[in-house]
């Protein structure tokens, strides 16, 4: 697979074939989407994207809400659709954390070919193959997680509006108007200053293989939290911070121990750690591990996603 062999070669027309640009989404699998939703807006004074979609090659049920630049798609997917990839990766894992989404300036049957020539595992929508991409040129593509170290999706869109599953403009994201603004998240409690997506991940080399394939550059470096932590920019806005548990007595560890590599935690940057901790508690976040920098919460707390606080100076 191209994150063990590929060369510098290969590594280029992967990344021309898969033009990364901002980061769409990170998908939250839930048993009650609208409790979540609401958790998401009480907590981080989140804004909707869209509210109360039916999916229907899915079987799913969705809100999709923004804090700051990060849309989070929270998805619930319905007893009918148990036999699809949503529905089976519930009853895998219960709620958690599941993909992180991309817009890409390139066709979905491009993407599948690229990465299918180098050994990564592809499909579409419920699990369709190559031919419904090409059925559907405005539909997304799904990595299998242990392929890519936790689970990608590409999404091509329109410039001037981006949108879903090749309905442009269906919903307006407010990401993309001229008035978007996340000064509100400064303001807010959490004092918020910008966010980065963390991955688990079993060997850090091999997954930070993964992402350089795909275009992203390291950032830096550090040993915290009882994990390496390397950071990536991806895209035109995202920073994904890939997680290599050293101790075994983590919340990182126990997700890597229980599910494997996957999308871990959703890590908010902070102006105010005392004051956003402070927030956490009055809405009965508990946190797990803390250090003079870095809160942890529990996620038996946050409906299963990890959710991280860093202090930025």
């Amino acid at each position: 697979m191209f994150f063990g062999r590929i060369g510098e070669q290969s590594i280029g027309e992967v990344i021309d074939l898969i033009d990364i640009g901002k980061q769409w989404h990170v998908n939250h699998v839930v048993d009650e989407y609208r409790t979540v939703t609401d958790w998401y807006r009480d907590v981080f004074g989140a804004v909707d994207v869209f509210t109360d979609e039916w999916l229907d090659p899915e079987k799913r049920w969705a809100s999709m809400v923004a804090i700051a630049d990060l849309a989070i798609d929270v998805m619930e997917p319905t007893a009918e659709g148990a036999h699809l990839p949503l529905g089976k990766f519930l009853t895998r894992f219960g709620s958690h954390l599941h993909a992180s989404a991309y817009f890409v300036n390139s066709p979905p049957a491009d993407i599948y070919d690229a990465l299918t020539a180098e050994g990564v595992r592809c499909f579409g929508l419920a699990g369709s193959g190559r031919d419904a991409m090409v059925a559907q040129p405005m539909s997304p593509v799904f990595t299998h997680p242990k392929d890519t170290a936790g689970q990608l999706e590409f999404m091509p869109y329109v410039e001037d509006k981006p949108g879903p599953l090749g309905v442009p403009g269906k919903w307006e994201d407010p990401r993309f108007l001229a008035k978007w603004s996340v000064q509100r998240w400064r303001e807010h409690p959490l004092s918020i200053e910008g966010w980065r997506v963390g991955v688990v991940v079993h060997e850090l080399e091999r997954a930070t293989a993964v992402y350089a394939a795909l275009g992203a550059t390291i950032l830096a470096e550090e040993t915290v939290a009882g994990s390496r932590r390397r950071r990536m920019q991806l895209g035109t806005n995202t920073t994904v911070e890939l997680i290599a548990p050293t101790s075994t007595d983590t919340v990182a560890a126990r997700d890597l121990e229980a599910n494997g590599e996957i999308i871990h935690c959703c890590v908010f940057e902070t102006a105010d750690l005392a004051k956003a901790e402070s927030h956490l508690a009055d809405h009965a976040v508990v946190i797990a591990e803390r250090n003079e920098k870095r809160l942890i919460a529990d996620p038996a707390t946050c409906h299963g996603a990890v959710i991280e606080i860093l202090a930025v100076s």
